[in-house]
């Protein structure tokens, strides 16, 4: 027996991609709205414990432990209880420099919010808007960040 929706053809990969990046726009618009401001060190608490910004409460751990060589950071997803969490795992580096923070977590917000379906462009546009940036000038930013050294 085959129903209605069993006939119904699946979005396309292109399709997919654009209702994601609409998604992630109306995203930063609400967590924008919510926060009253662009990301930055005076709301980046609020916009990581609240669901509304994030899919996940996410906290900050400065640590080398599942970053690779090249990274800077990397979420890591775990259940507490009943409520699953993230633990944006930061490079040691960054520890006491409170304004990278909100320029990394910004770029980790898409791999937060949506997982491997975030790419690198998806990433930087994300981080662009929540910053409030024009996206080349972020991603010269996230660059610098990463080559940054104490």
């Amino acid at each position: 027996m085959t129903t209605e929706n069993e006939h119904e053809e699946l979005p396309s990969a292109e399709e997919m991609g654009k209702l994601l990046w609409a998604h992630a726009d109306a995203t930063v618009e609400r967590v924008l709205e919510r926060l009253g401001a662009p990301l930055s060190s005076n709301n980046l608490t609020q916009f990581m414990e609240d669901e509304a910004c994030l899919r996940y409460p996410t906290g900050l751990c400065f640590t080398e432990d599942g970053l690779d060589e090249h990274q800077f950071a990397q979420p890591v997803f775990y259940t507490e209880g009943e409520t699953q969490r993230c633990m944006l795992n930061i490079h040691p580096r960054y520890e006491g420099y409170r304004e990278a923070l909100p320029y990394l977590v910004a770029y980790m917000a898409a791999v937060i919010n949506y997982g491997d379906a975030a790419d690198n462009d998806l990433c930087e546009h994300l981080g662009a808007m929540l910053v409030k940036q024009e996206r080349d000038v972020f991603y010269q930013q996230i660059c610098a960040l990463a080559d940054w050294r104490p």
